[in-house]
C-alpha cells in the first residue's frame, strides 16, 4: 500500500509543477495587457495635433493619453468657454474621432469640459 501512496504523491507533485508553471506563464503573457502603460510617443503628438487643430490651444487643459491592452485612450480636458453649446461639444469631439481615424489612430476619445473659473475661490 506504501507503495501505491507514493506514486500518487510523486503523480500529484507531477500534476501541481505542471499547474504552476501553466499559471505562472498565462499570468506572464496576461499581465502587460491588464495593466495601463503609456501611449507610444508617436501617437500622443498626433493626438495633441489633432485636438489643437479642432480646439482652440488656448482653450485645451491638459491630454491626458493611456495605453490598455492593445486600445488607447485619451481624455481631453477643454475650458467650458471652448464651445458653445454640447450640439458644439459633440460635434468637435466627433470631429476628432473622425480624424484620428482618417490616421489609422485607434483611439478611445474622450473630451470633459472643465470650469472656466476656479469653483473653491467662489
Amino acid at each position: 500500500m506504501s507503495r501505491l501512496v507514493a506514486r500518487q504523491a510523486v503523480g500529484a507533485i507531477f500534476v501541481v509543477t505542471i499547474m504552476v508553471y501553466s499559471g505562472v506563464s498565462m499570468i506572464a503573457i496576461a499581465l502587460p495587457n491588464l495593466l495601463d502603460a503609456p501611449a507610444h510617443a508617436d501617437l500622443v503628438v498626433l493626438i495633441r495635433k489633432t485636438v489643437a487643430a479642432v480646439v482652440p490651444e488656448q482653450d485645451i487643459r491638459s491630454i491626458r493619453t493611456r495605453r490598455s491592452g492593445r486600445l488607447t485612450f485619451a481624455e481631453v480636458a477643454v475650458s467650458g468657454s471652448a464651445f458653445a453649446s454640447v450640439d458644439a461639444l459633440r460635434a468637435q469631439t466627433v470631429a476628432i474621432k473622425q480624424a484620428l481615424s482618417a490616421e489609422g489612430a485607434e483611439v478611445d476619445i474622450t473630451v470633459v469640459v472643465t470650469p472656466d473659473r476656479d469653483l473653491d475661490k467662489t
